[in-house]
């Protein structure tokens, strides 16, 4: 052991720096223990803290994972201070913090660019060379971006105001922002931009994607957010998924939320907004490639809409044999979150080069893909897998159909191939019975097909509560896309709708605006398809009832929407999130924060809906 004759109390502060840091930084003690040895009586106190402070930015080790947050424990200047004319502002934190990450993370408003970021020990300084302005109000703002050494954020968003005169702006806005699952949305960006008197004037000229925010705040964990020490005026608000923290919308890439009216005003603080999506640009073909002799796959840069897609959507062309090939069928899935359609078709040969050409193809927005080129050679591989039915019900649901949400189809049965099958041959394969004691019924069916993998089916006039079924499959009468034999066997399964015992309900009132259409939902917790029912207005403005009837058991929020056209209402059209550029409000809407609970032969009465208000 090393032995020095120093100040009690110096040696002192020597153990308990070195005991603090828990002897978990070598390379620093080391060089703590060299200058001691050298300098022998005299050490520099500044040297040592130095020292210390180079501790800080490596991790520690031992004890229990810190998860909680970093907090600010003091400010210089002081927050909402006034006359201030210092160019050095000052946060301390009460934990080390992630020095690099503050670099994506910190926001004047006004803006501020010609500034130094200097770190000393859990405190952080801002070196100002830029001139402050007489009598404004400025902020600092540090978004979640900014972490902990652990790599925990900040909670939310922090702002400290302060003013170069003798008052500090007062405006305020607040809200809450939800998700596309309709739950609180947490470390959402909220920008705001202050607009001038006649507002009409920019309202398509403010590009977000463009344009900083003149402030900015971040939502809870509870989805909340508020923007303070504003600038009295009005205001576009966008709520930003901000994925790569350059306080822009990436359109196309980036969720985003705008409000149901505009402008904003300061002073509104219950404004609500839901995250959406747009996109207006161009289907891309992106990739084609060969997986066997008859199948190829094609990544599209998005989700394509299935309902319009078509094999006809698809041609085939050997470049080298100077003909065409058919495409049979196709079936879609997504692979490492990239949407890829499989195509099954004539068979391919090694060597030859390929183009595929795709015309008339739809994503959800309206945008359409045509005269997409993509090219390929052929392989040698033999796909010798067969076309095999899949079991319809899992073990565990006792051949029941209880969860199957209606869609514009209706309550139905999806039954899957592991190949895409010959339609026809289906249909003549495939058949529904009604069950009645030893008695069987048959009955005329509705079929449709997704794709050629997946056949959606129910009887002609919809399943019964509670009634018996029989699916029958004649597998070896059923072929291949390619027109191959499958199995030669018979499928038979008898299953059961849910009874009415097995279902609760939702019942209540809504207000809307006069004899207007409202879309009322219910979203089972975690899920994203869900209950749908139209409902119509009172000439007498009194509340207009809705309900739910034949719902599983469990949690669900409920929503509501106004269509904006109220000449064409459908009770499957998706609610309209708006546009941030140009200007388009969101369709109105409201969100319960409160979880309703559904119980089995129970309906949940007495909820109200307020959609007459903005």
């Amino acid at each position: 052991m090393l032995c020095f004759k120093f100040d009690s109390n110096f040696n002192i502060l020597i153990n308990y720096y070195i005991t603090n840091l828990n002897l978990a930084y070598p390379t620093c003690r080391n060089v703590l223990y060299k200058l001691i040895e050298r300098s022998l009586k005299f050490i520099c106190f500044a040297g040592l803290i130095a020292i210390i402070s180079c501790a800080s930015q490596k991790s520690p080790t031992g004890g229990p994972v810190d998860k909680t947050p970093p907090n600010i424990i003091s400010t210089s200047p002081d927050s909402a201070a006034i006359n201030f004319s210092g160019n050095r502002i000052r946060l301390e934190f009460d934990k080390w913090m992630n020095t690099g990450s503050i670099n994506s993370a910190v926001f004047f408003s006004p803006a501020l660019k010609d500034f130094d970021i200097e770190w000393s020990g859990k405190s952080v300084e801002f070196v100002l060379y830029e001139p402050l302005k007489e009598d404004r109000t400025y902020t600092l703002t540090l978004t979640n971006a900014l972490k902990g050494f652990r790599g925990n954020p900040l909670a939310t968003s922090y702002t400290l105001a302060f003013s170069t005169g003798n008052y500090i702006d007062s405006g305020k806005i607040a809200g809450n922002v939800y998700d596309d699952y309709n739950r609180p949305a947490k470390g959402i960006l909220i920008a705001a931009y202050l607009l001038p008197d006649s507002a009409s004037m920019v309202q398509d000229t403010l590009n977000p994607s463009l344009v900083e925010p003149d402030y900015i705040a971040q939502t809870d964990k509870y989805g909340r957010f508020k923007l303070n020490y504003m600038a009295i005026g009005q205001y576009r608000i966008v709520a930003i998924k901000d994925e790569n923290s350059n306080l822009k919308l990436d359109f196309g890439r980036e969720w985003f939320g705008v409000p149901t009216t505009w402008p904003i005003r300061t002073g509104m603080l219950d404004l609500n907004m839901r995250l959406s999506t747009t996109d207006t640009l161009s289907i891309e073909l992106q990739t084609v490639t060969p997986i066997t002799r008859h199948l190829i796959s094609a990544r599209f840069d998005r989700e394509l809409l299935t309902d319009s897609l078509k094999a006809q959507a698809f041609t085939l062309y050997d470049s080298t044999g100077l003909k065409p090939l058919e495409v049979y069928d196709f079936y879609i899935e997504t692979q490492n979150n990239n949407p890829y359609v499989f195509l099954i078709t004539d068979s391919l040969s090694e060597e030859h080069y390929y183009g595929l050409h795709v015309s008339k193809v739809h994503d959800r927005f309206g945008n359409q893909g045509n005269n997409l080129i993509g090219q390929f050679y052929g392989v040698a591989e033999i796909d010798t897998a067969k076309a095999i039915f899949k079991k319809p019900f899992s073990d565990s649901t006792q051949n029941v159909l209880l969860n199957q949400i209606p869609d514009e189809f209706g309550k139905s049965l999806s039954l899957n191939f592991s190949r895409p099958v010959n339609r026809e041959s289906f249909m003549n394969a495939f058949s529904l019975q009604a069950l009645q004691g030893d008695s069987s019924k048959a009955l005329a069916e509705t079929v449709y097909f997704k794709d050629g993998k997946t056949i959606l089916a129910r009887p002609k006039d919809g399943f019964q509560n509670g009634q018996w079924y029989r699916l029958m499959l004649n597998h070896s009468e059923v072929l291949d896309a390619l027109s191959r034999p499958t199995l030669d066997t018979t499928y038979t399964l008898d299953f059961k709708v849910a009874g009415d015992e097995m279902y609760g309900g939702i019942e209540g009132l809504i207000t809307v605006p006069g004899q207007s259409k409202a879309i009322v939902s219910a979203w089972p917790l975690g899920k994203k398809s869900y209950y749908r029912t139209l409902v119509k207005g009172n000439p007498n403005n009194k509340p207009a009832p809705f309900e739910f009837k034949d719902i599983p058991e469990g949690r669900y929020v409920l929503t509501a929407y106004l269509p904006e056209n109220q000449d064409s209402v459908d009770v499957f059209q998706e609610w309209y999130g708006g546009n941030t550029y140009p200007t388009i409000p969101a369709e109105r809407f409201t969100i319960d924060n409160d979880t309703l609970r559904v119980r089995k032969r129970w309906t949940t009465a007495d909820v109200l809906i307020n959609l007459r208000n903005p």
